[in-house]
């Protein structure tokens, strides 16, 4: 018997130590990373007792180079808490201010379990004098207020980024023992693009919140009181002015997407400035998964450039010397000197140096590369990288005495030879020549050039962000933009690219690889290049074309590439022709509103 109670005893004393052992797990051990699911269960009680809606995250946001926000808009809209159905409150006079009817109110809240925005297929913005009216009816639940919201679908997504939460933030505040309701327990961090880049100026000084604790059968624990809850103290948020022209982003979207592109994506930079006026990248992406493909941005990765790189071995065979006035090429020839027909290349016949370029003739600077590399197989790299192709582009500063700021995070570096063993290697070096082989480039750093080259030779770095603002418009820090590296290449040479350039557009005939753009209502400069990047047995291709406009008077640097194509798809200057003729129009536009305001 005695055995029977003390074996009893001792289970059930384990039993309450297995018990205490799991409540010291799920208290005090496990808290932010329970089960193998890692669910914070901190986190989890706060929202457990709390029904809230939040009015700002106090999170700086992004304007375009007017100031124009575009990727948050401010409204006043009717906020309502479920736990109003309970009470009796003034249906019919909050119906007649917003203009539905009772019934729809009703129905509205017997279906809510959680605080919500007034909306009937679009959300209800409401007048200063309807806010006025409704916050008179003092109705416990219901109130007018505005609210900041980010855009669905911002403009320019890829350049301004993606957010993450920021879990450390629960952490922090739990081991310094405060109160969650003072702290905003779902701030979010930048993870890419903008957002990375100025985490430190957009992170905010605290949310703004409308909340209420919740018994167990929904009804307010304190009050019906509904509690506005401000943490952002006196400090002002803090947004960024990009360099973005939001009709020049939204008309290049709006062309890549009509054209079907589904890899790839379009530059384009302000001459002059040398600011970014727009970044499109394809595919669209994922806001529901920050890792997915598509929130890479491809025009700050490097890709395989194929002709476009012919633009670097002319600067390089003029700059060094190398014999080009009235000599000859065989174009029947491709760039290793074989003879090409119909399928395995374009036959030119006789051709000079400019019709070479003109006509993208792989013989002319496959002869040309390796003859640079003959007499420096450093020649062609050192080349690319006075041009800009093999560094980074984004701008890169210091603000504040704050370490060194890369506005876009994302950029990497283009590469010329894989093995510097490739560099003695005849084939290879006339593989490298024409773009191909382990040639990589971005597609910044390729209208970056164009628009070096449109100046006369000086290099600039890419500005994406002009200044941080406050709500009010007061400067916070200028993002000025650096002094230039002049003369990478002579002017000499520079004009004479511009002409290469120009003939590439100019030429006529079958054989012409542009003549398209002829038509634009901008004269265009420009290189256009095909890139083989897939297998043989299933054959892919980057096609390219970057270059400049206006030719005579430079504005605007441009690349457009679709990657990764089939090679029936439809040639790039079709949408590269649609992009200009579009800044055109805008442009036209603008000047006609102009002098009818003046």
């Amino acid at each position: 018997m005695k055995k029977r109670i003390l074996f009893t005893a001792v289970s059930i004393l384990l039993a309450m130590g297995l018990c205490i052992a799991k409540l010291v797990e799920i208290q005090l051990v496990k808290t932010k990373d329970y089960s193998k699911h890692g669910i914070n269960l901190l986190e989890k009680s706060v929202q457990q007792r709390i029904d809230e809606i939040s009015l700002d995250d106090g999170r700086g946001g992004f304007l375009d180079r007017n100031g124009k926000p575009i990727s948050y808009q401010e409204r006043a809209v009717l906020v309502m808490f479920p736990f109003v159905r309970h009470l009796d409150w003034p249906k019919e006079e909050l119906a007649a201010i917003v203009g539905l009817d009772v019934r729809q109110l009703e129905q509205k809240l017997q279906k809510a379990d959680e605080p919500f925005i007034l909306e009937d297929k679009k959300i209800f913005e409401l007048s200063d004098s309807q806010i006025k009216e409704i916050n008179d009816l003092h109705i416990p639940g219901i109130i007018a207020v505005k609210k900041r919201f980010a855009e669905d679908r911002a403009m320019a997504g890829h350049l301004l980024g993606t957010l993450t939460l920021d879990k450390e933030v629960i952490d922090s505040a739990h081991t310094a023992g405060q109160d969650f309701d003072s702290t905003d327990y779902r701030t979010k961090v930048g993870s890419s693009g903008l957002e990375k880049a100025f985490q430190l100026f957009l992170k905010g000084n605290g949310s703004k919140r409308l909340l209420y604790h919740k018994a167990a059968n929904g009804l307010p624990l304190f009050g019906v009181d509904v509690r506005y809850l401000d943490t952002s103290g006196t400090g002002e948020r803090v947004n960024i002015q990009t360099t973005i022209d939001s009709d020049i982003q939204r008309l290049a979207e709006d062309t890549a997407k009509n054209h079907h592109m589904k890899k790839g994506g379009i530059v384009i930079l302000d001459i002059q400035t040398n600011d970014l006026l727009a970044m499109v990248s394809m595919p669209e992406q994922n806001d529901k998964d920050i890792h997915a493909q598509g929130n890479m941005n491809q025009m700050l990765l490097p890709q395989t450039p194929g002709s476009i790189f012919k633009t670097v071995i002319a600067a390089a065979a003029m700059e060094e010397g190398i014999p080009l006035e009235g000599r000859i090429f065989n174009g029947n020839l491709d760039h290793l000197g074989r003879e090409v027909d119909g399928q395995t290349g374009r036959r030119l016949g006789e051709v000079t140096f400019e019709q070479g370029f003109a006509l993208s003739s792989n013989q002319v600077f496959g002869v040309l590369g390796k003859e640079l590399a003959e007499k420096d197989p450093e020649m062609i790299e050192r080349y690319a990288g006075k041009l800009g192709l093999i560094d980074l582009n984004g701008w890169t500063g210091s603000v504040f005495r704050t370490p060194v700021l890369h506005q876009l995070p994302e950029e990497r570096k283009g590469t010329v030879w894989k093995d510097t063993a490739m560099k003695e290697d005849p084939n290879y070096v006339a593989n490298t020549s024409i773009g191909q082989l382990d040639v990589k480039v971005t597609p910044l750093a390729a209208a970056n050039m164009m628009a070096t080259i449109a100046r006369g030779g000086e290099r600039m770095m890419v500005r994406a962000a002009l200044k941080a603002v406050d709500d009010n418009g007061l400067t916070i820090a200028h993002f000025k933009q650096q002094p230039g590296q002049k003369n990478v290449v002579s002017s000499v040479t520079a004009a004479k690219l511009q002409s290469l350039l120009r003939g590439v557009v100019t030429e006529e005939g079958p054989l012409a690889t542009a003549g398209m753009l002829r038509s634009a209502k901008y004269e265009v400069a420009g290189k256009s290049g095909t890139a083989e990047v897939g297998e043989k047995e299933s054959k892919l291709y980057n096609k390219w074309f970057a270059g400049y406009f206006p030719f005579r008077e430079p504005k605007y640097a441009m690349v457009v590439v679709n990657l990764e194509t089939g090679g029936q798809s439809a040639s790039i200057s079709s949408l590269y022709l649609e992009i200009v003729n579009g800044i055109y129009q805008l442009h036209t536009d603008g000047e006609n509103n102009l002098q009818k305001i003046e």
